[in-house]
């Protein structure tokens, strides 16, 4: 498609609009919080990462120490590239973001218009995208949320784009969900997808025969694994798996493992409840984002699975509705989070460009049909047209309005979470800083702000750059056990998660911030404790420099 200049006059449309409402949340950033930030604690996680890489230390949380700990490695990788140039990280990933932002609303457009060829319909899905809370949420959380689903909405629409090729352009989007699996591990599931949708497309075409295909198919596997083999080889060789060792604390049983133990009821759980869960919550979270679209979701998701089936179709997009459906369905039965579904929109955001590409077909499929029914009843066809357009001028600017509404809603809740990240994560990091040595090593229930800005080495109560510690987290008390046994200085935590603690003799408590009002954090109150070891390093210290020296 070629760019004229009415074609990127609506581009530009798009990004004032991204901008205007990046200025209503900086606005409610500042007004609630006082001062920039994230509105996650796993943010400071990405950032300390790719600080630690950009001063030389390697993939490390702690320096020299090597962890595959980062669940999105390039975009680790981006943000210490982006370190070296702009030290502050706030800035620079909040701007690589929006600039991810901008090009996901384009790769909608050209979508559309291979779909639909019309540019205002394509127009419309590209603002629709732009007014998207959910995105604008990942676009400014310093998460790898809008690289992901720039990665997967790329890679999809190459699919489209090259799927008849049969020289060198086909791999394209092999490379492209290569990419999107180093963003997140999820994405691992888009190139199977892929590969169901050429084979489903050959069974309806009839114009490629199954050996064939199953050499295509193994060449765009191999290509695909080959490309991801360092990130694999890097995981082994730190954590003993192929996945990085916040996967490995995240996750939360799955097929693989039931099958490995011929566990019966988490294979139960695995095969039925987990995937129904996870369906569920996409179409809640969906549900809730907008009505309007939700139900014009599914009309446009019926529209593209009938085309697809016809024979002879050009315009074959069924990749985009079977990746919506059955991505949510494999990530539950394969990679079920232990962390529960609270942010699953975080996880499934990749899947937001898709929902909109099939509201705005159903969209058009309505307005059609509703032009024909007017036409059908001796309404003028003048007449017919003016009322359809009419009609669909209702209905866009009752979406406008309507996600309008949400992305002010949406503002208070991001400047709400960057709130409660600053007031205890990055308060307590900066304490740290001030009043502990720089030998301190801490116990650490969220690792992100307080490593960051406290620079000090950390122990990972939740598993995710200590991965020793896992073996013990099933354990009854074995969390304190591991903590006991590498006698950190200070144990920092939030109560809610670790009753116990407090009751241990070993810790003596420090000073604790809680949230008046509490969005984002896994607890109300977290904690600082100091250790008797520490106190007994301290006091050996004072001997040491007392005594007499020979």
């Amino acid at each position: 498609m070629k760019f004229t200049p009415r074609n990127t006059a609506t581009m530009a449309i798009v990004a004032v609009v991204i901008l205007l409402f990046v200025a209503l949340h900086l606005h409610q950033e500042l007004k609630v919080a006082g001062a920039p930030g994230f509105p996650l604690d796993d943010a400071w996680i990405h950032s300390h990462f790719a600080r630690n890489l950009a001063r030389g230390y390697g993939m490390s949380y702690n320096p020299g120490i090597p962890v595959s700990g980062s669940t999105a490695p390039l975009w680790t990788l981006m943000l210490a590239a982006a370190y070296l140039v702009v030290p502050n990280v706030i800035i620079s990933a909040k701007v690589m973001s929006l600039v991810l932002y901008a090009l996901v609303c384009l790769l909608v457009f050209k979508i559309l218009i291979r779909l639909l060829d019309d540019v205002h319909f394509a127009f419309l899905g590209a603002l629709l995208t732009a007014m998207t809370s959910r995105l604008m949420w990942g676009a400014l959380s310093g998460m790898e949320v809008m690289l992901s689903v720039f990665l997967t909405t790329g890679g999809i629409y190459l699919h489209l784009l090259y799927r008849a090729e049969t020289g060198p352009k086909q791999y394209a989007r092999t490379g492209v969900f290569a990419l999107a699996s180093l963003a997140r591990p999820e994405s691992l599931l888009l190139i199977f997808l892929a590969l169901i949708d050429d084979f489903l497309i050959s069974r309806v075409d009839r114009k490629e025969k199954l050996p064939s295909f199953a050499v295509r198919a193994a060449t765009h596997l191999f290509f695909f694994f080959l490309l991801l083999s360092p990130y694999f080889v890097f995981n082994y060789l730190s954590v003993g798996s192929l996945f990085p060792s916040t996967y490995l604390a995240k996750r939360g049983g799955g097929l693989l493992p039931a099958l490995a133990h011929l566990n019966l009821q988490e294979l139960h759980k695995s095969v039925f409840s987990y995937p129904a869960l996870y369906v569920s919550n996409l179409l809640e979270v969906s549900r809730s984002h907008n009505v309007f679209l939700y139900w014009l979701m599914f009309v446009g998701m019926a529209m593209v699975l009938a085309r697809s089936f016809r024979k002879g179709a050009t315009n074959e997009a069924l990749l985009i509705p079977l990746t919506f459906i059955l991505y949510p369905v494999l990530v539950g039965a394969l990679a079920p989070s232990r962390m529960g579904l609270r942010w699953m929109f975080r996880y499934m955001s990749n899947l937001t460009p898709l929902y909109v590409v099939m509201a705005v077909v159903g969209l058009q499929g309505c307005v059609s049909f509703i032009r024909t029914i007017l036409k059908e009843f001796w309404v003028k066809e003048k007449m017919a047209t003016s009322l359809t357009r009419g009609i669909l001028a209702v209905v866009v600017a009752m979406l406008l309005v309507s996600l309008s509404i949400e992305e002010y809603e949406n503002s208070k809740f991001y400047a709400l979470g960057v709130q409660n990240i600053n007031e205890m994560q990055v308060r307590i990091g900066r304490w740290a800083r001030e009043n502990t040595p720089p030998d301190t090593l801490l116990a650490v229930n969220d690792i992100g702000a307080i490593a960051y800005f406290s620079e000090r080495k950390v122990l990972d109560l939740g598993g995710l750059v200590t991965p020793e510690i896992l073996s013990y987290r099933d354990k009854e008390n074995g969390v304190f056990e591991f903590v006991a046994r590498n006698k950190p200085d200070y144990v920092i935590f939030f109560p809610n998660w670790f009753p116990d603690f407090p009751a241990h003799d070993e810790l003596i408590p420090v000073f604790s911030i809680s949230l008046e009002l509490n969005a984002v954090c896994g607890g109300p109150t977290m904690a600082v404790y100091k250790t008797v070891w520490a106190e007994e390093r301290e006091t050996q210290r004072r001997a040491s420099a007392k005594s007499p020296k020979n």
